[in-house]
């Protein structure tokens, strides 16, 4: 994305984690646990030592207080999430909570906590928007907001649980 927007940096939450070793264990899923205020503290300071628009790329992002004008939540259908985990074999308690998560727009709601202006997209169309509205602003162009509404994928959870599915839903 910052290759399309205008004096853009990214800083990748994951990155940070791997570089500054901030987790303290890893869960009965292998998942680490992140030592969320070190991390906050080393984002911030990262931040203040970049000019221009900032981008901040990881899921972790929602979980800590950063002071950010924009959030974007990227949103996946459930079939195509599950797909991914089950390729990257997650565990299927692991694929239940995702699924959750993802099907009740978790991230999203999480984001409207800290952030006022919080955009959900799902496909290139609602990326491609975002994408252009970002790359204005960046450039000092006034723009509108653009009106793309939360993604519901509550729905889908009635396929997983009509067809059957090891993840006890």
């Amino acid at each position: 994305m910052s290759k399309h927007i205008h004096k853009s940096c990214i800083i990748n939450v994951n990155s940070i984690v791997e570089k500054y070793k901030l987790y303290s264990r890893l869960d009965k899923f292998g998942t680490k646990i992140v030592k969320l205020r070190e991390l906050q503290k080393i984002i911030n300071s990262e931040i203040k030592k970049r000019e221009g628009l900032i981008i901040i790329d990881g899921h972790l992002g929602i979980e800590l207080k950063l002071n950010v004008n924009i959030t974007i939540i990227v949103r996946a259908d459930l079939k195509t999430l599950e797909r991914r985990l089950k390729l990257r074999k997650y565990p299927l308690e692991k694929i239940a909570e995702n699924l959750i998560s993802e099907a009740v727009g978790y991230s999203g709601s999480k984001a409207e906590d800290i952030c006022t202006e919080v955009y959900e997209v799902g496909n290139s169309k609602s990326k491609d928007i975002i994408i252009k509205y970002i790359t204005n602003k960046s450039k000092g162009i006034r723009v509108k907001r653009p009106l793309l509404s939360r993604i519901d994928r509550l729905h889908e959870m009635i396929y997983f649980i009509k067809k059957g599915n090891p993840y006890n839903f």
